[in-house]
């Protein structure tokens, strides 16, 4: 029986020995993981940190982000409105131009007009002047014939003065010859 019990506790310190030995084991393992755990938390919390910053900066960024965008909207709306200046200073220099223009082509119609008004005033009389070169050649025509007539009326009255003069020597001499008929008739009646 004693042999048995002695038995018994030699079992009895073996397990408590193993059971030690299993507790030393845990504790260790309870201090590895204990201090595995310490490292995690140290790593969570600098991980933690970490995000944290790196969810402010991703905030910061996307501010940055949103403020850039908002730069370039307003940089390409300051583009398009140079733009739209230079077209409407390009539209202003057309007008300008065409401004000018017109006033060069009312200039030149206003010439235009007055040299129309000139050559109507020029034609007028040209055609006044024509009438008048009408009517003298006409008159000339007129008074050719006028003078024509009156050359042949001139002709007949040569011929006409001629006949009277011829008639006129011949009465003359039958006038003398009768006188002087009378006379030697007078002077023979006076002698008898």
């Amino acid at each position: 029986a004693s042999n048995h019990a002695m038995v018994e506790m030699a079992e009895s310190k073996a397990k408590l020995r193993k059971l030690r030995q299993q507790l030393e084991e845990k504790t260790e393992q309870y201090s590895e993981c204990k201090e595995e755990l310490e490292k995690l938390t140290e790593v969570t919390t600098k991980l933690k940190a970490e995000n944290l910053e790196l969810c402010q900066d991703a905030r910061a960024a996307k501010t940055y982000r949103d403020e850039l965008d908002m730069m370039k909207e307003r940089a390409e709306k300051v583009d398009k409105l140079e733009a739209e200046i230079l077209r409407y200073k390009d539209k202003m220099n057309d007008i300008e131009f065409f401004k000018s223009r017109v006033e060069e082509l009312r200039e030149d119609n206003r010439i235009l007009v007055e040299t129309k008004d000139m050559l109507e005033e020029q034609l007028v009389a040209s055609r006044k002047r024509c009438e008048a070169v009408l009517a003298l050649e006409n008159d000339i025509i007129k008074y050719k014939g006028d003078i024509e007539r009156l050359q042949h009326e001139r002709e007949k009255d040569r011929t006409k003065i001629k006949e009277l003069l011829d008639e006129n020597s011949s009465l003359t001499f039958s006038h003398k010859t009768s006188m002087s008929e009378s006379q030697s008739l007078l002077a023979e009646m006076e002698a008898m």
